[in-house]
């Protein structure tokens, strides 16, 4: 599941036809049909597209010579025909890539299930993960499911048990709560099923239901996202006791018809990434929203940037501002490893702002890694017009075959041969619809307009091994860290389900009311319960709750378990107690909590120093021990000091005065980032360098100490340095400091690219590169302050001229 949520667009077909009768059983070959109508679009082929004549009169069938699928509109005048009782739901599927190419796999197989067994999120994902892949590469796939009205239709057929119905799934959805969500294309509406109204809301239920569009009868199905979990749960129109709703009565187990080796370009698809900006209302990664965040980066302020802190120190992430100290977003899924959220004012804020910060843990897999590093390598050609092979590069050697459109060849040898007319390939045919041209080996003179390129992604990285990356939201704000604060409610992340009694009532040891003897006491209204599972082989009766006591009035009850009625106690949210003591000392604490992108983690703090007025700023920051982006340039620091130590970074940056240095100014770094043609070009550059959170400031500060002002300069720093004392807390850091950073803007878009056109190089603002190259000084850009008369690396980061010291660490 490389989404959030994906869809696929395909054309809809109505199974129906009033001119045959058994058309109200076409689910099976109307899906594959649509499934094949799909393909054919993509490929330009429009004329090879199904019908059923009713939907469609313009789709002309020119598929088929002998059998017929529902109706294709015949010549004018002329009766348009139908498909033949044979028909078989395999003929389009197999026209698409053959025979071989398609799988019917048993997601759920009957034998093994354990009856009455609810499944968790995690095993129905394990479950679907077919389904998941097949999406991700961008194909629908057949369901033979039972939503169906389970009973008999002579109408249709003696012995036809309607607990059968053939549909396509078509994407798949993650929600908030973690269900999976399927996108259905049905052949029929939402109210229509073979001689009666049926409202599928009945068997569904509307709290497993979305519906997109209802269909219309004879013309078009319905498209609907169905809860997963639903079709684990007990078929109650099946004559069957232990079908599902996803056992079809023909085929059971969840049964599907993969394509088990296509790759299909992303044409038709809509995907939700599982990438946001953890600030701002509207943060999704569109191309618009990450070209809007690298200008506030780099065009309004004077500090915050990447990979060049204030005074040519490395810093580590960017600086994003937060109007009022708005919500901070996890940027992707992950687990929470660490936080440091010291409660007061005065634990919080040091010299250079909040000390305060959260650490996220992601994972991604190698597969992932190397579709967004998108090198494609060339393993052959699929022909588009007829072209000759022949014995030897040259149009006068022998011909061996015409190739005709569609067959496949392999290259044999990766160099061309170029005879000054056409650049040669050296090709052994694949595949191909006569049987006598498989297997040859020739040349082929080459031509887009001959050949369509087949490629393969080039595996930089181990496809099943998983790849750890980090993002870190330094400068958070100060907040109460107590239970009565009703702002933590807004975080999933640290919350609890608890149960509360909305009045007094007695908690037995059995559930009933008959015997007062079993009563073990009463519990007062705001007394806080846990509930509990049925005891081991038994149940709890309806009206019931089995329930542990947290906390009560009548302290002897704390820890009792028994039976309340329900109807007296009410399901909430509370902050985790364990949490919000290891949190409330103001130190580093180790957390493992699973969060989701786009949830709230906490809010923003201030940043810099108070030259800078400490404005609503976090610091972003993205680092992993591999590197994850290859194709991106690199810069490497082993030094164990702040100072930015690779000469390929320092000499981009125009400076002032005669000759250039290591020293670069808050000012000349400004206007690098502000103005400079070469700055885009760090947007897309990994840098490894030491951890600002994990420097040794004796061992940093003797060696800045030739370059710069520095009394006082280890207290000031001291207070963000958090690497060692989460190593020592057991938070799961790379086994050294030394790390590779990037631009977490640029990161995010390649990942949410996912190895798209263009990825993973920049997304280009056409306005801003017009600016930079046309003038060396902006005319839309506000003068920016006049140099200090001292460099002072680590700048505030953003604000007024800073003081002539050393005045912070590299950026954060």
């Amino acid at each position: 599941m490389r989404f959030r949520k994906k869809w696929i667009e395909i054309p809809q077909l109505h199974q129906k036809n009033p001119k045959n009768k058994n058309s109200a059983a076409w689910c099976g070959r109307t899906s594959a049909s649509m499934i094949h109508n799909y393909y054919k679009m993509l490929a330009g082929e429009a004329d090879a597209l199904i019908s059923n004549q009713v939907n469609a009169p313009q789709m002309a069938d020119s598929v088929y010579d002998t059998k017929r699928n529902l109706f294709y509109p015949a010549a004018p005048g002329a009766t348009a025909q139908i498909a033949a009782p044979d028909w078989n739901l395999f003929e389009p599927l197999e026209r698409i890539d053959g025979a071989n190419s398609w799988t019917r796999p048993e997601l759920y197989p009957v034998a093994g299930r354990e009856a009455g067994t609810a499944l968790s999120n995690e095993s129905i994902a394990e479950i679907l993960a077919p389904i998941f892949t097949s999406i991700d590469n961008n194909n629908p796939l057949i369901f033979y499911s039972s939503i169906s009205m389970g009973r008999l239709d002579a109408d249709v057929g003696p012995g036809i048990q309607h607990t059968r119905h053939i549909i396509v799934i078509s994407g798949y959805e993650l929600d908030d709560q973690g269900d999976i969500w399927l996108h259905i294309d049905d052949t029929v509406t939402m109210s229509e099923l073979p001689g009666e109204d049926n409202d599928k809301i009945d068997f569904f239920g509307s709290a497993n239901l979305r519906i997109l569009d209802a269909g219309e009868s004879l013309t078009r199905g319905a498209r609907y996202w169905l809860r997963a979990r639903r079709l684990f749960e007990k078929n109650q129109r099946s004559e069957d006791a232990d079908d599902l709703w996803c056992d079809h009565s023909d085929r059971k187990g969840f049964a599907v018809i993969l394509n088990k080796d296509r790759a299909t370009p992303n044409t038709r698809a809509h995907e939700t990434t599982a990438y946001v900006f953890p600030v701002g209302t509207n943060n999704t990664c569109l191309p618009s929203n990450v070209i809007q965040l690298h200008r506030t980066v780099e065009h309004q302020s004077q500090g915050g940037f990447f990979p060049i802190g204030a005074n040519s120190i490395w810093h580590g992430g960017v600086h994003l501002p937060s109007a009022g100290g708005g919500a901070v977003r996890a940027c992707a899924d992950g687990e929470l490893v660490a936080a440091r959220l010291a409660p007061e004012e005065e634990q919080a804020l040091g010299h250079f702002g909040s000390i305060n910060f959260v650490l996220l843990k992601h994972e991604v897999t190698g597969d992932f890694l190397n579709h967004v590093h998108n090198r494609q390598q060339l393993t052959g050609l699929k022909v588009l017009e007829k072209r000759h092979l022949r014995a030897a590069a040259s149009t006068q050697a022998e011909s061996l075959a015409m190739l005709e459109k569609g067959d496949e060849l392999s290259l044999v040898d990766t160099e061309e041969v170029d005879d000054g007319q056409y650049r040669w390939a050296h090709v052994k045919v694949d595949t191909s619809a006569v049987a006598e041209r498989v297997g040859l080996e020739g040349y082929v003179a080459q031509g887009s307009e001959f050949f369509a390129p087949r490629t393969q992604v080039v595996e930089v990285f181990a496809k099943d091994a998983v790849y750890p990356w980090y993002s870190l939201y330094m400068h958070l704000h100060h907040e109460p860290l107590v239970a009565s604060n009703s702002r933590l409610r807004e975080l999933k992340w640290l919350m609890r389900p608890v149960t509360l009694v909305k009045s007094g009532l007695n908690l037995r040891q059995a559930p009933q009311t008959t015997d007062a003897s079993n009563i073990l006491g009463v519990l007062a209204a705001g007394d806080r319960l846990e509930r509990l599972p049925p005891p081991e082989g038994g149940t709890v009766p309806g009206g019931w709750a089995r329930v542990r006591v947290l906390t009560a009035s009548n302290a002897a009850l704390a820890g009792q378990e028994g039976f309340v009625a329900s109807s007296y106690i009410q399901d909430a949210q509370e902050p985790e107690p364990e949490l919000l003591d290891a949190l409330c000392g103001g130190n580093v604490a180790r957390l493992s909590k699973k969060v989701r992108a786009s949830e709230v983690l906490w809010w923003a703090g201030t940043a810099g120093s108070e030259q800078c007025g400490q404005p609503t700023t976090i610091h972003w920051e993205i680092f992993s021990e591999d590197q994850l982006l290859p194709s991106w340039r690199t810069a490497e620091d082993d030094g164990e000091d702040l100072a930015i130590d690779s000469q390929s970074i320092l000499s981009l940056v125009e400076q002032d005065g005669w000759g250039d240095n290591d020293l670069l100014s808050p000012t000349e770094v400004a206007r690098f980032y502000a103005r400079d043609a070469d700055a885009p070009q760090l947007r897309t550059c990994a840098c490894r360098f030491l951890s600002e959170w994990a420097v040794d400031l004796d061992k940093a500060i003797s060696a800045l100490s030739t370059r710069w002002w520095t009394a006082g300069l280890k207290g000031r720093l001291e207070p963000y340095q958090w690497w060692k004392e989460a190593e020592a807390a057991g938070v799961p850091l790379p086994p050294s400091p030394h790390v590779w950073h990037y631009n977490p803007i640029s990161l995010l878009a390649a990942f949410s690219r996912f190895g798209g056109e263009g990825c993973p190089g920049e997304i280009i603002d056409f306005q801003d590169w017009l600016q930079r190259h046309a003038s060396t000084k902006s005319l839309w850009l506000p003068d920016l302050p006049t140099p200090s008369s001292t460099a002072a690396p680590g700048a505030p980061q953003g604000g007024s001229t800073p003081a002539p010291e050393l005045t912070g660490s590299s950026g954060s």
